[in-house]
């Protein structure tokens, strides 16, 4: 930060702190799990998964598993609907979003939706 601040000559302003209801599809379940119960979950279920797919167990010695877990649990929550391939749906993706923002029914009523198709 301070390179960049020498270089345009002025401090930068303080990121503005993570707190819960303030979070947006650009934050990553990394971010939100801090503050989140859904999210601490949420990134379990992504390390078990992931694990899966490593030899079946969680193993952060595992440069492959450390890697997919990483990118996975640091991705914005948008991008990870992009890159599953549909298998997180945007509307699954917004209900934990709304949950994690201290929304519980909203979040549960948009997860239950289906998601429409153009």
């Amino acid at each position: 930060q301070s390179n960049f601040e020498a270089l345009l000559r002025r401090k930068l302003p303080a990121p503005a702190p993570l707190r819960r209801g303030s979070f947006t599809m650009e934050n990553t379940i990394h971010e939100m799990a801090g503050h989140s119960l859904v999210m601490r979950v949420m990134r379990r279920i992504m390390a078990k998964t992931i694990a899966k797919m490593n030899g079946g167990k969680i193993d952060f010695s595992n440069s492959d598993f450390r890697m997919s877990y990483t990118s996975s649990v640091d991705s914005a929550l948008f991008s990870l609907c992009i890159a599953s391939g549909g298998t997180m749906p945007e509307n699954i993706a917004r209900g934990m979003l709304d949950i994690a923002n201290g929304h519980l029914l909203r979040g549960l009523r948009r997860m239950g939706k289906r998601e429409q198709r153009p």
